[in-house]
């Protein structure tokens, strides 16, 4: 079956467009003026609409302008996880999902008050610059943010990244209190996994995004604690926002015994089921999540969870079961997202704004400090309950 581009994600890269729309700065003037509005086809209204305004607004008018804000319109009345990508926003769009661009490193998230959210933060400038995850952007170079939306979200993004090495002032929300941080864009790789052997007997596999080349980084990783004689496994997806429906879908074929992986629900009733295959490697494994772990992240550990193949610990999802089919115009190199469908788990439960429950339940400690991003299990108590287990569950 060929596949199709699916992308299932809840944080996502983010640009900002700013609207007003106050009274106390309109100044409306009421004139008469007879306008014809055609009735004969359900586009009436808007071509009428869009040939008034090119005659009538009092300053010149690019009608490709217009007829882009209108599509973008048409996407902002849909979920927030829909919405357009001009040629160029498309073209970046695709350029960071192979993980190399500049920027500074973060993985951000809608903080819920129209700020960002810091996720994660990669190896490169934000790092060195002392950002840290839960850190809330609230301003890109004295610019108010007022994020709500996923188009929001992309928008504002597109002011923190640059072509080449310039600097950005960052003002910061940190539990209260409000700085500013100036960080040099470079040229940031994004960091889809990492691997270690703790204590010379259990793998720790923390994958951070299902993009790229997560598939076979996870295949190589499997292969690695597979020659060192490494039979037990954390695998960390905590903050992990999802991605690629497919990379989720192979990994889990790697990991479980034959059956179905996740099925696909549209509006019409159709259902399409993925299957993973008999063969699979059957290391032990814990399963560390969070509140924002989504998508993708839930697809895996929805079904490792199902099939008893992964004690699941840590705090619960984030509940984003529905996918994104991601496609491209042709002729001028555009493209769009729209929701097309829900996922189901294994055992057919929704994930959807109900979210994977741990087996255990594990809150992060408020002993853990964020600029530590070693493997630390004296520092990550989530960590260090899933190596307890491992080591204790013989």
């Amino acid at each position: 079956m060929k596949r199709k581009t699916i992308v299932i994600f809840a944080v996502i890269w983010m640009v900002l467009v700013v609207a007003t729309a106050s009274s106390a700065l309109t100044l409306s003037v009421s004139t008469k003026k007879d306008i014809y509005m055609g009735e004969d086809n359900k586009y009436a209204l808007l071509d009428d609409i869009l040939e008034f305004i090119k005659a009538n607004y009092y300053e010149e008018v690019d009608e490709d302008v217009l007829i882009e804000g209108a599509v973008r319109g048409l996407f902002t009345s849909l979920d927030e996880y829909s919405f357009y990508y001009s040629p160029e926003e498309m073209q970046e769009m695709l350029t960071e999902s192979e993980g190399v661009y500049y920027g500074i490193g973060v993985l951000v998230s809608l903080e819920g008050e129209g700020g960002i959210r810091i996720v994660r933060v990669y190896k490169g400038p934000a790092r060195d610059a002392g950002i840290i995850p839960g850190d809330v952007i609230l301003a890109i170079d004295g610019d108010a943010i007022n994020a709500h939306t996923a188009q929001d979200l992309t928008d504002a993004t597109d002011k923190i990244k640059a072509e080449s090495k310039e600097p950005v002032t960052l003002t910061i929300n940190r539990e209260g209190e409000i700085f500013d941080v100036d960080v040099m864009r470079d040229e940031v790789e994004a960091e889809r996994t990492r691997m270690e052997i703790l204590d010379g007997e259990i793998g720790y596999l923390e994958i951070t995004e299902f993009y790229g080349n997560v598939t076979s980084e996870v295949e190589r990783a499997l292969k690695h604690f597979d020659t060192n004689g490494i039979d037990k496994m954390v695998l960390d997806m905590r903050s992990n926002p999802g991605g690629d429906f497919y990379a989720a879908v192979d990994i889990a074929d790697m990991l479980l015994p034959e059956g179905v992986i996740v099925t696909l629900k549209d509006r019409a009733g159709n259902v399409e089921s993925y299957d993973s295959k008999a063969s699979y490697n059957d290391i032990e494994m814990v399963v560390l999540i969070n509140e924002m772990s989504a998508s993708a992240t839930e697809i895996l550990s929805g079904a490792l969870q199902d099939y008893d193949r992964a004690y699941i610990m840590g705090t619960k999802s984030f509940g984003k079961g529905i996918v994104q089919d991601v496609l491209t115009i042709p002729y001028n190199g555009a493209g769009f997202q729209v929701t097309t469908a829900s996922y189901f788990r294994p055992s057919g439960e929704a994930v959807h704004k109900v979210g994977i429950t741990p087996d255990e339940i594990v809150e992060l400690s408020e002993d853990y400090d964020p600029y530590n991003f070693n493997v630390d299990p004296d520092n990550d108590n989530q960590l260090a309950a899933a190596i307890n287990y491992l080591k204790n569950n013989d």
